[in-house]
């Protein structure tokens, strides 16, 4: 997992001195909506009423981890980022998905894409043949591991090889999360679709947050429930929502959230979020959230979500 920001490119904002940024560090379980909506807070700050200090960067996640949809591996992984971050140690996958990554920012995948099984297939090899190790292992000796998989790379995949050396120190700043334990938040942001976040998973999940100090939001059934939130008609859906979440199955209800969106928001694509629209009704979805739960042990089984209390938490209000 990384910054989600342009690779190599990296901005840094000038405070005035003795101001620090406090950082909310972004996981998201979905890779497209939340990551757009999220942004569309970090540039809408001063609109939204959250103060110039605090920094939101949702997160994006590595080659290796892209299509993970068990969230208590995702959260595993974070933790495991955020232990690199703070120990300047880093495991075999953060080292192997920046050299992957390195073929990403490139272009060559994107122009190959037909050779991202290959690839995939490759990655297994180093770790089972050349490196003898598991992807959660911390890496030893980096110099002598990134000779061992370049020799492997040069004899097997010699352009790629190419590729990776030329950008490895760039990729491997950007796997980096820079994260202060007594300044940050660290953020999860999932769905409760029990059709894929198992009861289970979910105390876990829970737990795991509450042990290592992660704050955790979420909708159920998904993050589409807060965006219909910020609705103005959205009052006079709610009975009929309520009676709906009780009889339809998870993905028949968001496919119905979905067509109300469409409704109420012209042109609603969860790919392409016209973000505008949903940033100027903030207050609105804040407000209409409160009509269901927000409690996180109740939305385990209850419709609702807790995302607003995030966005108040931005801004500096008390959040019990």
């Amino acid at each position: 997992m990384r910054e989600s920001r342009t690779f190599g490119k990296r901005k840094r904002e000038e405070l005035p001195r003795r101001e620090v940024n406090i950082k909310y560090i972004l996981l998201t379980e979905g890779t497209e909506t939340e990551p757009q909506y999220f942004e569309a807070v970090e540039e809408n700050k001063k609109q939204l009423g959250i103060p110039p200090i605090i920094k939101i960067l949702p997160l994006m996640r590595s080659y290796g981890e892209k299509g993970w949809s068990n969230l208590k591996k995702i959260l595993d992984r974070l933790l495991l980022n955020l232990e690199e971050s703070t120990s300047n140690k880093f495991s075999y996958s953060t080292l192997l998905n920046a050299m992957i990554d390195c073929l990403y920012y490139s272009e060559y995948l994107s122009k190959h894409k037909e050779l991202i099984p290959e690839i995939s297939n490759l990655l297994d090899r180093i770790y089972r043949n050349v490196l003898k190790v598991t992807p959660d292992d911390f890496v030893e000796d980096k110099e002598a591991t990134v000779t061992k998989v370049t020799e492997f790379l040069a004899k097997e995949k010699p352009r790629i090889c190419e590729l990776i050396i030329k950008n490895i120190g760039d990729a491997l700043n950007e796997q980096s999360i820079p994260y202060a334990p007594d300044i940050d938040k660290i953020c999860l942001v999932v769905d409760r679709d029990p059709m894929s976040f198992t009861s289970s998973q979910f105390d876990y999940v829970k737990n795991t947050c509450a042990t290592n100090n992660v704050q955790f939001y979420i909708s159920n059934p998904g993050f589409e429930l807060w965006l219909l939130m910020h609705s103005s008609n959205f009052a006079t859906m709610k009975d009929d929502l309520a009676a709906k979440f009780s009889t339809m199955t998870p993905p028949e209800f968001l496919d119905h959230i979905e067509s109300l969106l469409k409704q109420e928001f012209d042109g609603y694509n969860k790919s392409k979020l016209k973000t505008q629209p949903l940033m100027q009704a903030i207050d609105t979805a804040i407000a209409n959230e409160k009509m269901f739960t927000e409690n996180v042990d109740a939305l385990k089984n209850d419709m609702g979500s807790n995302v607003g209390l995030l966005i108040q938490k931005m801004r500096g209000q008390c959040i019990q």
